[in-house]
């Protein structure tokens, strides 16, 4: 909540800045609100659906809770639809087109190289855009407090952060623990302390992970880019999975409907493999860090097929269990 507060705040400043100078007319980056929205180009698109996701990206931890939920049937569908909502029209949209809206040849920095850029060139060149934006919104529309608010705005994403890899953790623990419940993953993920009856073993599995991935990230930017990319990648496999799956489950059944089991989850499924092919599309014919990028993505995500695949197939020998039964005759 304080992070989305802090962004409506930062929005709503953004556009005011803008509104309260109308002199700059020329030097606007865009030249109205349709204008930031609009679509550019397919590209722009594409790139701009990969980063979504990284906001929209959670709802899912609604479901985790089913157990402890009060008529879950009724209400994980609401929690689920409202995070969708939220997260897509404050964090996403709201903030995205305030930024844009305000960004104008005021705003200066250097690139790369050291030449001085101004407008969408330093947007792209800084390590911290927005945070250029808040000091350049507090200077002009609150007295001067351009440092002030772009640390207040710095500690809300550091709270933010910090609360989402607690959330994370927390989903990604429940989640395993419950297939290693249904022999899906290691029963090492399965086991509770005997005395919290918490799943401690998949905490620390998951601690000793994230670790790593940070130690990655310390190292090389690239690798962490690499990483974070096979997780768009495997996020995009997951909601596509789902909603096969959601086509496949309800078919037959009572309560059955073309619109939701059918026409959502299979545009669902399209969208997921459409951006599957623009992550690759867009990292192939980038520069070498991005086929690099690519490259890692690709890798971690053959591998982590093949450690699956291999663990199915032996799990199934050891318990017996087929991963197609076979039908039974009707004669």
């Amino acid at each position: 909540m304080i992070q989305l507060s802090t962004l409506v705040l930062f929005s709503v400043l953004a556009i005011y800045y803008r509104v309260a100078n109308p002199e700059h007319a020329s030097q606007w980056t865009f030249s109205g609100g349709w204008d930031v929205i609009r679509p550019h180009s397919v590209q722009g698109v594409l790139i701009q659906s990969t980063i979504a996701i990284l906001i929209l990206v959670g709802f899912e931890s609604c479901t985790a809770f089913a157990a402890e939920t009060v008529d879950p049937h009724r209400n994980i569908p609401r929690a689920v639809i409202l995070s969708l909502v939220i997260q897509g029209l404050i964090a996403y949209l709201f903030e995205y087109f305030a930024a844009g809206f305000m960004v104008s040849e005021k705003l200066a920095g250097t690139d790369s190289t050291g030449a001085a850029v101004t407008g969408m060139a330093a947007a792209a060149a800084s390590s911290a855009p927005i945070g250029d934006m808040a000091i350049r919104v507090g200077d002009a529309v609150l007295g001067g407090i351009g440092f002030g608010l772009m640390i207040s705005i710095a500690i809300t994403v550091g709270l933010a952060i910090l609360g989402t890899t607690l959330s994370c953790l927390n989903t990604a623990v429940r989640v395993s623990y419950a297939m290693a419940q249904d022999q899906e993953m290691p029963e090492i993920l399965g086991a509770l302390h005997g005395r919290f009856a918490t799943p401690h073993r998949a905490i620390w599995v998951l601690v000793v992970v994230s670790t790593l991935i940070a130690a990655v990230g310390v190292q090389s930017v690239v690798g962490l880019t690499g990483i974070g990319l096979a997780s768009n990648f495997g996020t995009f496999v997951l909601y596509g999975l789902t909603c096969m799956w959601c086509i496949v489950a309800f078919a037959g059944r009572p309560d059955f409907s073309v619109l939701k089991h059918v026409l959502v989850p299979g545009l669902g499924l399209l969208m997921n493999v459409a951006m599957l092919g623009a992550i690759l599309y867009l990292y192939v014919i980038g520069n070498a860090d991005s086929q690099h990028e690519a490259y890692i993505c690709l890798g971690i995500a053959g591998a982590w097929a093949l450690v699956s695949a291999l663990y199915v197939v032996f799990s199934g020998m050891r318990s017996g269990r087929k991963l197609i039964p076979a039908t039974r005759s009707l004669a």
